[in-house]
């Protein structure tokens, strides 16, 4: 409603589905912000090795992977703990 909303692809730590929405979560923020476009779409706008779908509701920008743990589905670890 506002506008666009233009952000560095470098700030985006990960992305999360939410129906038909997603919400970006830029710089180790707790708070994401969200956009009117399903997870796919976003996935399609990353493309190139940046990012990869770690699940079926997030997008995971794997330059901010600190760890990755096996076991019980695996957790990723980014950057500032998240």
């Amino acid at each position: 409603a506002e506008g666009i909303h233009f952000i560095e692809v470098a700030d985006i730590d990960y992305c999360q589905a939410s129906g038909n929405y997603s919400y970006v979560y830029l710089n180790g923020a707790e708070k994401g912000q969200m956009f009117s476009t399903p997870l796919g779409e976003l996935e399609a706008m990353l493309e190139g090795g940046t990012f990869v779908r770690s699940h079926n509701s997030y997008l995971v920008n794997v330059k901010k992977v600190v760890m990755f743990s096996r076991g019980d589905g695996g957790e990723i670890t980014l950057k500032g703990g998240k």
